[in-house]
Protein backbone atom coordinates (compact mmCIF):
# COMPACT_ATOMS: atom_id res chain seq x y z
CA UNK A 1 0.00 0.00 0.00
CA UNK A 2 0.95 3.17 -0.52
CA UNK A 3 1.77 5.68 2.56
CA UNK A 4 1.36 9.58 2.72
CA UNK A 5 5.03 9.78 2.61
CA UNK A 6 5.51 8.38 -0.55
CA UNK A 7 3.16 10.50 -1.80
CA UNK A 8 5.01 13.25 -0.56
CA UNK A 9 8.03 11.64 -2.29
CA UNK A 10 6.62 11.10 -5.52
CA UNK A 11 5.63 15.02 -5.28
CA UNK A 12 8.92 16.26 -4.30
CA UNK A 13 10.82 14.21 -6.85
CA UNK A 14 12.86 15.71 -9.13
CA UNK A 15 13.05 14.68 -12.72
CA UNK A 16 16.30 13.63 -14.46
CA UNK A 17 18.88 16.69 -15.08
CA UNK A 18 18.20 18.28 -18.17
CA UNK A 19 20.95 20.46 -20.18
CA UNK A 20 21.61 17.61 -22.67
CA UNK A 21 21.30 18.90 -26.79
CA UNK A 22 18.11 17.07 -28.39
CA UNK A 23 17.41 15.84 -31.59
CA UNK A 24 15.71 18.92 -31.88
CA UNK A 25 18.23 21.18 -31.14
CA UNK A 26 20.16 19.26 -33.63
CA UNK A 27 18.36 19.76 -36.25
CA UNK A 28 17.45 23.77 -35.57
CA UNK A 29 21.63 24.04 -35.66
CA UNK A 30 21.55 22.26 -38.75
CA UNK A 31 18.80 25.03 -40.41
CA UNK A 32 20.22 27.73 -38.99
CA UNK A 33 23.99 26.86 -40.40
CA UNK A 34 23.04 25.58 -43.64
CA UNK A 35 19.72 27.12 -44.47
CA UNK A 36 18.89 23.90 -46.51
CA UNK A 37 15.44 22.55 -44.97
CA UNK A 38 16.20 19.28 -47.95
CA UNK A 39 18.45 18.41 -45.77
CA UNK A 40 16.79 17.45 -42.55
CA UNK A 41 14.02 14.45 -42.74
CA UNK A 42 11.29 15.03 -39.93
CA UNK A 43 9.82 12.07 -42.27
CA UNK A 44 12.66 9.84 -40.75
CA UNK A 45 13.29 11.09 -38.05
CA UNK A 46 9.41 10.35 -36.78
CA UNK A 47 8.61 7.46 -38.56
CA UNK A 48 8.59 3.84 -36.96
CA UNK A 49 11.13 1.84 -38.11
CA UNK A 50 9.11 -1.13 -38.92
CA UNK A 51 9.10 0.26 -42.65
CA UNK A 52 5.24 0.44 -42.33
CA UNK A 53 5.31 4.31 -42.78
CA UNK A 54 3.40 4.67 -39.81
CA UNK A 55 4.53 8.18 -37.31
CA UNK A 56 6.01 7.49 -33.87
CA UNK A 57 3.07 9.40 -32.12
CA UNK A 58 5.07 10.05 -28.75
CA UNK A 59 8.08 11.33 -31.08
CA UNK A 60 6.47 13.42 -33.27
CA UNK A 61 4.20 15.15 -30.24
CA UNK A 62 7.98 15.51 -28.67
CA UNK A 63 8.99 17.46 -31.66
CA UNK A 64 5.82 19.75 -32.27
CA UNK A 65 5.62 20.64 -28.36
CA UNK A 66 9.12 21.95 -29.23
CA UNK A 67 8.29 24.04 -32.22
CA UNK A 68 5.42 25.63 -30.43
CA UNK A 69 8.13 27.36 -28.91
CA UNK A 70 10.42 27.96 -31.80
CA UNK A 71 9.56 31.62 -33.16
CA UNK A 72 12.07 30.94 -36.15
CA UNK A 73 11.29 30.32 -39.66
CA UNK A 74 12.44 26.90 -38.82
CA UNK A 75 9.65 26.27 -36.22
CA UNK A 76 7.35 27.28 -38.72
CA UNK A 77 9.45 24.59 -41.07
CA UNK A 78 8.52 22.00 -38.34
CA UNK A 79 4.74 22.74 -38.62
CA UNK A 80 4.57 22.55 -42.13
CA UNK A 81 6.43 19.33 -42.85
CA UNK A 82 4.52 18.02 -40.02
CA UNK A 83 1.24 17.97 -41.39
CA UNK A 84 2.16 17.36 -44.91
CA UNK A 85 3.42 14.19 -42.57
CA UNK A 86 -0.12 13.47 -41.13
CA UNK A 87 -1.77 14.60 -44.68
CA UNK A 88 0.22 10.88 -45.99
CA UNK A 89 -2.04 8.87 -43.15
CA UNK A 90 -4.03 6.46 -44.58
CA UNK A 91 -7.59 6.77 -43.35
CA UNK A 92 -9.25 3.90 -41.83
CA UNK A 93 -12.46 2.79 -39.62
CA UNK A 94 -10.52 2.41 -36.73
CA UNK A 95 -11.23 4.30 -33.85
CA UNK A 96 -7.45 3.75 -32.19
CA UNK A 97 -6.02 5.00 -35.64
CA UNK A 98 -8.22 7.99 -35.14
CA UNK A 99 -7.55 9.11 -31.85
CA UNK A 100 -4.02 8.63 -32.38
CA UNK A 101 -4.20 10.84 -35.80
CA UNK A 102 -6.31 13.81 -34.18
CA UNK A 103 -4.03 13.55 -31.16
CA UNK A 104 -1.22 14.14 -33.14
CA UNK A 105 -3.14 16.71 -35.13
CA UNK A 106 -4.40 18.77 -32.36
CA UNK A 107 -0.95 19.94 -31.07
CA UNK A 108 -0.84 21.55 -34.98
CA UNK A 109 -3.38 24.21 -33.48
CA UNK A 110 -4.17 24.25 -30.02
CA UNK A 111 -2.02 26.94 -29.43
CA UNK A 112 -4.85 29.64 -30.62
CA UNK A 113 -7.18 28.37 -28.24
CA UNK A 114 -5.29 27.31 -24.99
CA UNK A 115 -2.31 28.97 -25.16
CA UNK A 116 -2.38 31.92 -27.46
CA UNK A 117 1.81 32.60 -27.22
CA UNK A 118 2.56 29.41 -28.84
CA UNK A 119 3.06 28.84 -32.57
CA UNK A 120 -0.21 26.98 -34.91
CA UNK A 121 -0.49 26.44 -38.27
CA UNK A 122 -2.67 29.32 -38.66
CA UNK A 123 0.17 31.48 -37.99
CA UNK A 124 1.18 31.69 -41.99
CA UNK A 125 -0.88 32.37 -44.65
CA UNK A 126 0.35 30.09 -46.63
CA UNK A 127 0.21 27.21 -44.05
CA UNK A 128 -3.93 27.82 -43.95
CA UNK A 129 -4.08 25.06 -47.41
CA UNK A 130 -2.48 22.27 -45.48
CA UNK A 131 -4.05 23.22 -42.48
CA UNK A 132 -7.52 23.17 -44.23
CA UNK A 133 -6.69 19.90 -45.63
CA UNK A 134 -5.55 18.74 -42.22
CA UNK A 135 -9.10 19.43 -40.28
CA UNK A 136 -10.76 18.14 -43.25
CA UNK A 137 -8.99 15.04 -43.02
CA UNK A 138 -9.60 14.54 -39.64
CA UNK A 139 -13.35 15.00 -39.93
CA UNK A 140 -13.42 11.93 -42.40
CA UNK A 141 -11.24 10.15 -39.66
CA UNK A 142 -14.28 10.58 -37.25
CA UNK A 143 -16.72 9.68 -39.93
CA UNK A 144 -15.53 6.61 -41.38
CA UNK A 145 -14.65 5.39 -37.40
CA UNK A 146 -17.77 6.14 -35.96
CA UNK A 147 -15.44 8.36 -33.45
CA UNK A 148 -14.74 11.67 -32.34
CA UNK A 149 -11.19 10.75 -31.21
CA UNK A 150 -9.77 14.52 -29.84
CA UNK A 151 -11.11 16.58 -32.89
CA UNK A 152 -13.24 18.15 -30.73
CA UNK A 153 -10.41 20.07 -29.45
CA UNK A 154 -9.36 21.09 -32.99
CA UNK A 155 -12.95 23.03 -33.59
CA UNK A 156 -12.10 24.50 -30.39
CA UNK A 157 -8.83 25.71 -32.35
CA UNK A 158 -10.90 26.63 -35.44
CA UNK A 159 -13.29 28.21 -33.61
CA UNK A 160 -11.02 30.31 -31.73
CA UNK A 161 -8.84 31.23 -35.28
CA UNK A 162 -12.20 33.00 -36.20
CA UNK A 163 -12.50 34.53 -32.96
CA UNK A 164 -9.38 36.40 -33.05
CA UNK A 165 -9.82 37.41 -36.78
CA UNK A 166 -13.30 39.43 -35.65
CA UNK A 167 -11.13 40.97 -33.02
CA UNK A 168 -8.65 42.13 -35.23
CA UNK A 169 -10.59 43.11 -38.06
CA UNK A 170 -13.38 44.86 -35.51
CA UNK A 171 -16.43 43.17 -37.30
CA UNK A 172 -18.48 39.96 -37.82
CA UNK A 173 -17.75 39.65 -41.35
CA UNK A 174 -17.90 35.48 -42.32
CA UNK A 175 -16.35 32.92 -41.03
CA UNK A 176 -12.07 33.36 -41.32
CA UNK A 177 -11.64 29.77 -41.18
CA UNK A 178 -14.23 27.13 -41.81
CA UNK A 179 -13.49 24.11 -43.44
CA UNK A 180 -15.83 22.02 -45.45
CA UNK A 181 -15.44 19.09 -43.27
CA UNK A 182 -17.04 20.51 -40.05
CA UNK A 183 -20.23 21.06 -42.10
CA UNK A 184 -20.23 17.41 -43.18
CA UNK A 185 -23.63 15.68 -42.18
CA UNK A 186 -21.94 12.73 -40.78
CA UNK A 187 -19.38 14.63 -38.80
CA UNK A 188 -22.00 16.82 -37.35
CA UNK A 189 -24.42 13.80 -36.52
CA UNK A 190 -21.28 12.44 -34.55
CA UNK A 191 -21.48 15.94 -32.41
CA UNK A 192 -25.22 15.71 -31.72
CA UNK A 193 -25.01 12.18 -30.54
CA UNK A 194 -22.33 13.78 -28.04
CA UNK A 195 -24.43 16.27 -27.56
CA UNK A 196 -27.02 14.04 -26.39
CA UNK A 197 -24.74 11.66 -24.27
CA UNK A 198 -23.18 15.12 -22.54
CA UNK A 199 -27.02 16.26 -21.20
CA UNK A 200 -27.72 12.71 -20.37
CA UNK A 201 -25.07 12.58 -18.22
CA UNK A 202 -25.62 16.52 -16.89
CA UNK A 203 -29.58 16.14 -16.76
CA UNK A 204 -30.04 19.56 -14.30
CA UNK A 205 -30.90 23.06 -16.75
CA UNK A 206 -28.08 24.50 -14.96
CA UNK A 207 -25.46 22.24 -16.45
CA UNK A 208 -26.66 21.43 -19.76
CA UNK A 209 -26.44 25.22 -19.97
CA UNK A 210 -22.42 25.53 -18.46
CA UNK A 211 -20.81 22.35 -19.02
CA UNK A 212 -21.29 21.95 -22.86
CA UNK A 213 -18.22 21.80 -24.77
CA UNK A 214 -20.14 19.80 -27.38
CA UNK A 215 -22.78 21.46 -27.99
CA UNK A 216 -20.14 24.62 -28.44
CA UNK A 217 -18.59 22.81 -30.99
CA UNK A 218 -22.37 21.62 -32.58
CA UNK A 219 -23.40 24.74 -32.47
CA UNK A 220 -20.15 26.64 -34.89
CA UNK A 221 -20.22 23.38 -36.95
CA UNK A 222 -23.68 23.66 -37.73
CA UNK A 223 -24.12 28.07 -38.08
CA UNK A 224 -24.76 29.54 -40.66
CA UNK A 225 -23.03 32.83 -39.98
CA UNK A 226 -20.59 34.43 -37.37
CA UNK A 227 -23.59 36.88 -36.17
CA UNK A 228 -26.32 33.19 -35.70
CA UNK A 229 -23.44 31.30 -33.37
CA UNK A 230 -22.36 34.22 -31.21
CA UNK A 231 -26.12 34.81 -30.37
CA UNK A 232 -26.37 31.23 -29.38
CA UNK A 233 -23.42 31.46 -27.29
CA UNK A 234 -24.79 34.24 -25.25
CA UNK A 235 -28.36 32.54 -24.93
CA UNK A 236 -27.40 29.96 -23.92
CA UNK A 237 -24.14 30.75 -21.31
CA UNK A 238 -21.44 27.93 -22.21
CA UNK A 239 -18.10 27.80 -21.89
CA UNK A 240 -16.05 29.46 -24.35
CA UNK A 241 -12.61 29.62 -25.88
CA UNK A 242 -10.80 32.95 -25.72
CA UNK A 243 -13.01 34.08 -23.11
CA UNK A 244 -11.45 37.18 -22.27
CA UNK A 245 -12.91 38.10 -25.89
CA UNK A 246 -16.54 38.12 -24.89
CA UNK A 247 -16.91 41.76 -24.09
CA UNK A 248 -15.53 42.39 -27.43
CA UNK A 249 -17.59 39.74 -29.30
CA UNK A 250 -20.70 41.13 -27.53
CA UNK A 251 -20.03 45.04 -28.83
CA UNK A 252 -20.06 43.61 -32.29
CA UNK A 253 -23.06 41.81 -32.43
CA UNK A 254 -24.85 44.50 -31.27
CA UNK A 255 -23.44 46.62 -34.20
CA UNK A 256 -23.72 43.95 -36.16
CA UNK A 257 -27.29 43.73 -36.12
CA UNK A 258 -28.16 47.53 -35.49
CA UNK A 259 -31.73 48.08 -34.14
CA UNK A 260 -32.56 44.36 -33.81
CA UNK A 261 -29.78 44.01 -31.27
CA UNK A 262 -32.37 46.14 -28.77
CA UNK A 263 -34.41 42.67 -28.58
CA UNK A 264 -31.78 41.07 -26.49
CA UNK A 265 -31.06 42.80 -23.47
CA UNK A 266 -27.35 40.63 -22.60
CA UNK A 267 -25.79 42.13 -25.49
CA UNK A 268 -25.50 45.31 -23.79
CA UNK A 269 -24.50 44.03 -20.42
CA UNK A 270 -21.36 44.08 -19.15
CA UNK A 271 -21.65 40.98 -17.15
CA UNK A 272 -19.77 38.02 -18.65
CA UNK A 273 -21.20 34.93 -17.62
CA UNK A 274 -17.62 33.46 -17.61
CA UNK A 275 -16.01 36.16 -16.15
CA UNK A 276 -17.24 35.63 -12.49
CA UNK A 277 -15.16 36.26 -9.38
CA UNK A 278 -15.89 32.51 -9.02
CA UNK A 279 -14.65 31.01 -12.40
CA UNK A 280 -11.14 33.14 -11.86
CA UNK A 281 -11.24 31.80 -8.62
CA UNK A 282 -11.17 28.43 -9.97
CA UNK A 283 -8.99 29.12 -12.83
CA UNK A 284 -6.15 29.80 -10.13
CA UNK A 285 -6.84 26.95 -7.67
CA UNK A 286 -4.86 23.68 -7.88
CA UNK A 287 -5.95 20.56 -8.29
CA UNK A 288 -5.41 18.28 -5.45
CA UNK A 289 -4.25 14.39 -6.77
CA UNK A 290 -2.95 12.19 -9.25
CA UNK A 291 -3.86 12.76 -12.80
CA UNK A 292 -3.50 9.64 -15.31
CA UNK A 293 -3.45 10.54 -19.41
CA UNK A 294 -5.00 7.67 -20.77
CA UNK A 295 -3.91 7.50 -24.66
CA UNK A 296 -0.05 7.18 -25.10
CA UNK A 297 0.24 6.82 -20.91
CA UNK A 298 -2.15 4.03 -20.03
CA UNK A 299 -2.83 2.50 -23.51
CA UNK A 300 0.03 2.17 -25.46
CA UNK A 301 -0.65 3.92 -29.49
CA UNK A 302 -1.46 0.43 -30.75
CA UNK A 303 -4.21 -0.37 -27.98
CA UNK A 304 -2.15 -2.40 -25.94
CA UNK A 305 -1.73 -1.65 -22.61
CA UNK A 306 1.00 -0.24 -20.14
CA UNK A 307 0.27 -2.97 -17.46
CA UNK A 308 3.00 -2.37 -15.32
CA UNK A 309 1.54 2.01 -14.94
CA UNK A 310 -2.26 0.82 -15.17
CA UNK A 311 -1.12 -1.28 -12.05
CA UNK A 312 0.61 0.79 -10.51
CA UNK A 313 -2.48 3.54 -10.60
CA UNK A 314 -4.97 0.56 -9.60
CA UNK A 315 -2.85 0.42 -6.73
CA UNK A 316 -2.46 3.90 -5.90
CA UNK A 317 -6.71 4.65 -6.44
CA UNK A 318 -7.44 1.71 -3.80
CA UNK A 319 -4.32 2.30 -1.21
CA UNK A 320 -4.57 4.36 1.27
CA UNK A 321 -2.66 7.93 0.05
CA UNK A 322 -3.98 10.66 0.70
CA UNK A 323 -4.93 12.21 -2.53
CA UNK A 324 -7.17 11.15 -5.15
CA UNK A 325 -6.76 9.68 -8.32
CA UNK A 326 -8.25 10.33 -12.01
CA UNK A 327 -8.36 9.52 -15.13
CA UNK A 328 -8.13 12.00 -17.50
CA UNK A 329 -8.58 12.32 -21.45
CA UNK A 330 -9.13 14.49 -24.24
CA UNK A 331 -11.43 11.47 -26.41
CA UNK A 332 -15.13 10.22 -25.42
CA UNK A 333 -15.86 8.84 -22.72
CA UNK A 334 -17.06 5.32 -24.13
CA UNK A 335 -13.30 5.42 -26.26
CA UNK A 336 -11.68 5.55 -22.77
CA UNK A 337 -14.36 2.98 -21.36
CA UNK A 338 -13.49 0.59 -24.45
CA UNK A 339 -9.63 0.81 -24.31
CA UNK A 340 -9.52 0.04 -20.48
CA UNK A 341 -12.23 -2.03 -20.88
CA UNK A 342 -10.07 -5.14 -19.52
CA UNK A 343 -10.18 -3.27 -15.81
CA UNK A 344 -13.53 -3.93 -14.00
CA UNK A 345 -13.85 -0.74 -12.25
CA UNK A 346 -12.26 2.57 -13.50
CA UNK A 347 -10.86 6.19 -11.46
CA UNK A 348 -13.11 8.66 -12.19
CA UNK A 349 -12.59 10.13 -15.78
CA UNK A 350 -11.89 13.84 -15.87
CA UNK A 351 -12.35 16.05 -19.70
CA UNK A 352 -8.37 17.84 -20.25
CA UNK A 353 -10.82 20.67 -21.79
CA UNK A 354 -12.90 21.04 -17.57
CA UNK A 355 -9.16 21.32 -16.65
CA UNK A 356 -8.07 24.42 -18.43
CA UNK A 357 -6.18 26.96 -16.67
CA UNK A 358 -5.83 24.75 -13.44
CA UNK A 359 -2.84 23.66 -12.21
CA UNK A 360 -2.60 19.36 -11.34
CA UNK A 361 -1.06 18.61 -8.38
CA UNK A 362 0.83 15.78 -10.31
CA UNK A 363 0.21 14.73 -14.23
CA UNK A 364 1.50 11.03 -15.32
CA UNK A 365 1.08 12.32 -19.38
CA UNK A 366 3.72 11.09 -22.49
CA UNK A 367 3.31 15.15 -23.53
CA UNK A 368 3.86 18.04 -21.50
CA UNK A 369 0.58 19.82 -19.80
CA UNK A 370 1.80 23.40 -20.83
CA UNK A 371 0.60 22.73 -24.73
CA UNK A 372 -2.80 21.48 -23.69
CA UNK A 373 -4.06 24.00 -21.82
CA UNK A 374 -3.25 23.52 -18.11
CA UNK A 375 -0.29 23.49 -15.99
CA UNK A 376 1.25 20.46 -13.21
CA UNK A 377 3.36 20.93 -10.59
CA UNK A 378 4.28 17.81 -11.00
CA UNK A 379 4.60 16.36 -14.45
CA UNK A 380 6.21 12.65 -14.61
CA UNK A 381 6.14 10.80 -18.04
CA UNK A 382 4.87 7.18 -17.99
CA UNK A 383 8.67 5.87 -17.79
CA UNK A 384 9.36 8.52 -14.83
CA UNK A 385 5.89 7.63 -13.26
CA UNK A 386 7.11 3.81 -13.50
CA UNK A 387 10.02 4.23 -10.91
CA UNK A 388 8.36 7.21 -8.68
CA UNK A 389 5.46 4.86 -8.31
CA UNK A 390 7.28 1.91 -6.91
CA UNK A 391 5.55 0.12 -4.00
Amino acid sequence: MFSDPLTQQLLLASRPPGGAATAYDHMRESWNTSRAPEGLSLDEFVRLPDGSRRIDSDRFVSVISEAQRDASAFGAWIFNEAARLLLETQVTDSYLDNNEFSHAAKYLFLGVCFKPALRTLLDTPDAVPLATSLVNMCCEFCERSHSLGTTPLIVRAVMASNIEHWVAGGALTEFFFKPSGLMSPGFQALLRAQTAHEQTEHSTTDSTRTLAPFRLNQAFCEATSPARFLLWVFENKVPFPRSQALPELRRLLADHMGEESARYPFLHSNNSPRESGEVQAARREVASGFYFDVFGTLVNHDGTPNTRLVQRMMDLWRSEANRPVFLVSDSQPQEVRRALSFLSELPPLLSKEALQGKELECLIDNASPEGQGFQASRHLSPEEALRVLAI
